[in-house]
């Protein structure tokens, strides 16, 4: 009656690979996608692609990957890291999105629906 939509959750879930795609696609363009706050197994994580330095020229030279306390300097050791059982183990698996656009330790997006490319391969997007 009024038009008011319901709220979206603050999480998404969303598969694996469907993440490291899009931090390759990125960094395919010489972006660096930037850092995600995720939850898998009930352990939350950093995952995503930063510049080292941070001040540094947005190409592919200065693209790193991190998975934690882990950076990795190709996009293939990256991926290599993520399928052992000691990161996520399965590219197939679902996450959780808690926060998306960390750069410099902040959350710039107030909720990862506003990340276009995640909500529209959110596996519970309710449009």
């Amino acid at each position: 009656m009024f038009g008011l939509k319901k709220r979206r959750q603050d999480s998404l879930f969303i598969k694996t690979q469907d993440v490291i795609e899009f931090i390759r696609e990125d960094y395919e363009d010489s972006v660096a996608f930037s850092l995600m706050e995720i939850r898998f197994e009930e352990k939350e994580h950093i995952i995503g692609s930063c510049l080292v330095p941070y001040d540094a020229e947005e190409n592919k030279e200065n693209i790193r990957f991190v998975f934690d306390d882990n950076i990795f300097d190709s996009i293939d050791e990256f991926i290599f890291f993520i399928k052992q059982d000691n990161a996520i183990g399965n590219l197939e698996a679902i996450i959780e999105v808690v926060k998306a656009g960390i750069i410099n330790g902040e959350a710039v997006l107030k909720s990862p629906w506003y990340e276009e490319r995640l909500a529209q391969k959110a596996v519970n997007n309710q449009l």
